[in-house]
């Protein structure tokens, strides 16, 4: 399909002085194209070194969080797609996916999000999904801590799959969507060890982490952090009119870091 759109109808006398450059350079352009295209694996760290919004492992683990947060509008996907230099074709299975995923406290910062192909073997993003379930699952039953998986999945996907699941192609079988997960999974020993080396040297900056707070059972926010944020993702200051009839799922001390959260302003 590259050598299709870019071949251009020129045609030059093998004697032409051009020739041998124009080739040249013909070639030196569509290998250009062809590197671009390939789907990355790994994100590029310097484009994508991880960013987090909570370190928070009751928030995290509150059902619904992930939802309540989630905020990629296909205008950011747009951007993520070319600043990696990608075109989504159509009929390829491609999502812009979250580095550390949102059920691992992770951002939609543009700093935690890449392209990431579903065709390519073994690895691509169905498999990571297994991961970040299986990772969710060990830190909300007091197996690993947060910044910890956090971390490690920020490092190096691929090893720290190999290290909790082991082989692509069945390792965390039951945390695939739509599965039923297992009553226990355990980490072992070793496990723990190499996601704590992988991660020693990676600390993505939570710029809100601290800022982020548990709603009340009664959906009421804390007095240090009375800004509601709704399931719809919409966040809510004390003087709107629907303040008090919103239950918040989420709470936030300014209205920065319910923007940084992926929540909208109330109309």
């Amino acid at each position: 399909m590259l050598l299709r759109r870019f071949a251009l109808p020129i045609r030059l006398p093998g004697n032409h002085p051009l020739r041998g450059a124009w080739l040249w350079s013909f070639w030196v352009f569509l290998g250009i194209g062809v590197a671009q295209a390939t789907p990355p694996l790994l994100p590029d760290p310097s484009k994508t070194p991880g960013d987090v919004l909570t370190t928070d492992a009751s928030l995290v683990c509150q059902k619904g969080y992930s939802a309540s947060v989630r905020n990629v509008p296909p205008a950011l996907k747009q951007q993520i797609f070319a600043l990696y230099g990608l075109m989504k074709e159509r009929g390829q299975d491609w999502e812009v996916d979250h580095l550390i995923s949102l059920e691992l406290g992770g951002s939609n910062s543009v700093k935690n999000l890449w392209p990431q192909a579903g065709f390519t073997v073994p690895w691509n993003y169905h498999v990571k999904d297994r991961l970040e379930n299986a990772l969710h699952y060990l830190v909300c039953h007091g197996e690993l801590s947060l910044e910890t998986a956090q971390r490690a999945i920020a490092k190096n996907w691929i090893e720290a799959f190999k290290a909790v699941c082991g082989d692509p192609a069945d390792g965390c079988a039951a945390f695939r969507f739509g599965s039923r997960y297992p009553r226990t999974f355990h980490l072992t020993l070793e496990a723990k060890q190499k996601l704590s080396a992988l991660g020693q040297d990676t600390r993505p900056s939570p710029a809100y982490a601290t800022q982020t707070a548990r709603a009340n059972p009664d959906g009421s926010c804390p007095k240090e952090a009375p800004i509601k944020g709704s399931k719809a993702r919409i966040y809510h200051v004390p003087s709107d009119p629907y303040y008090s009839r919103t239950q918040a799922v989420a709470c936030f001390p300014n209205e920065e870091a319910a923007r940084h959260a992926g929540y909208r302003p109330s109309h």
